[in-house]
């Protein structure tokens, strides 16, 4: 059995949990956002290293550990580059809800366009929101965000560089993946951007025809692998080369909001909101093998797997207030779970531990049996 080591309460409200998989530096010290805008670093044994409140109403984005600072997003496209020693910030960079395209007029135009289109949908309306993980290439922060492009940001000093216009709707949900010197991002509508080391569009194709497209993309070294969903029972899955040719585009029985993640050397790996595992064949889409784990009728799941030592690690909602980690075998087997309260963000495994956070206000570490 998988022993508890240590739970960490992170808030008296059962809603306020972490959906962020969370980081480790060098000392074991761990790190996650949570759903009332605290980034929380606690100690190997548990303990609270120190708390920063952002502002912002919850943290969707997974916090990147670069040197000795974590870069963290609020929902409202607050970023923040914290000491990773007690928590202080180095910058802050409130991403301005008028920078569109770049162009001051057309951005001025397309801002109160959004107003009239959008009068009740605040965070469409003025509020740059923020969801998306973003990576970094050559000293610089590349973020997607609901309601705007992709911001380009300076990882020194959090100053804005750059936004490349995605289109409308501009819902950009989804975290960018790199590929060697290539960031890779798509829109609401299902477009693939390509930017290459420059900053500019090296190309972009149109994928998804039909519904919203926000789920994830994801990468191996020749490929990119883009997921959409379009109802809990529908979504698609395409396959594109790094130059941008579709190589293969395929719809399934299950709705994708998380990211694919490479599974074996010939397949990739999915979690659909409506609880089916699918490996999937690199070289045509077909499903090689699903597992059936928890049909969640709420919201569904949007968890993405964790690939550890031959075994997958799925979070799962399993119920309004009950949740699980489970462990899959190679075989595509159920090895047995960690039940907690709902358990959404992908946890995390370091030496012979996996931390997690669960809907009952609790971030947890349990000791992995052999």
């Amino acid at each position: 059995m998988d022993e508890l080591v240590w739970k960490y309460r992170i808030s008296d409200k059962s809603d306020v949990a972490s959906e962020t998989r969370p980081q480790e530096d060098a000392e074991g010290n761990s790190y996650f956002g949570t759903h009332h805008g605290f980034v929380i670093s606690l100690s190997s044994s548990g303990e609270e290293r120190w708390k920063f409140n952002t502002g912002s109403r919850k943290i969707f984005s997974t916090p990147l550990l670069i040197g000795d600072v974590v870069i963290c997003v609020g929902s409202d496209a607050h970023v923040f580059a914290l000491h990773t020693k007690d928590g202080t910030p180095t910058w802050s960079t409130k991403l301005d809800e008028r920078v569109i395209t770049g162009n001051a007029f057309l951005d001025s135009i397309l801002y109160w366009v959004n107003i009239l289109l959008y009068p009740y949908k605040w965070h469409q309306r003025k509020i740059t929101f923020c969801w998306a993980t973003p990576v970094v290439r050559d000293g610089k922060l590349y973020l997607p965000s609901r309601g705007r492009g992709l911001f380009v940001l300076d990882v020194a000093t959090g100053a804005l560089q750059k936004t490349i216009w995605l289109g409308y709707p501009s819902n950009h949900q989804s975290s960018p993946a790199k590929v060697g010197g290539t960031i890779f991002v798509i829109s609401q509508r299902g477009r693939v951007y390509a930017i290459g080391e420059n900053d500019t569009v090296r190309w972009s194709r149109k994928i998804f025809h039909r519904g919203s497209a926000v789920g994830g993309i994801g990468s191996d070294a020749t490929s990119v692998y883009v997921s959409s969903f379009l109802t809990k029972d529908r979504g698609t899955l395409a396959r594109l080369n790094l130059n941008g040719e579709c190589i293969w585009e395929r719809s399934f029985d299950s709705g994708f909001r998380g990211t694919p993640i490479e599974y074996t050397d010939s397949s990739i790996v999915l979690y659909g909101s409506n609880g089916n595992l699918l490996e999937i064949a690199k070289k045509d889409g077909v499903i090689v093998r699903k597992l059936a784990l928890y049909d969640y009728s709420g919201y569904g799941q949007w968890s993405i797997p964790l690939l550890h030592e031959g075994l997958l690690y799925v979070s799962t909602i399993i119920s309004s207030d009950v949740g699980a980690v489970v462990i899959v075998n190679r075989d595509f087997s159920v090895l047995r779970e960690i039940r907690a309260g709902k358990v959404l963000g992908t946890p995390m495994i370091s030496k012979g531990r996996i931390y997690f956070s669960s809907w009952d206000g609790y971030f947890r570490c349990y000791t992995l049996s052999q």
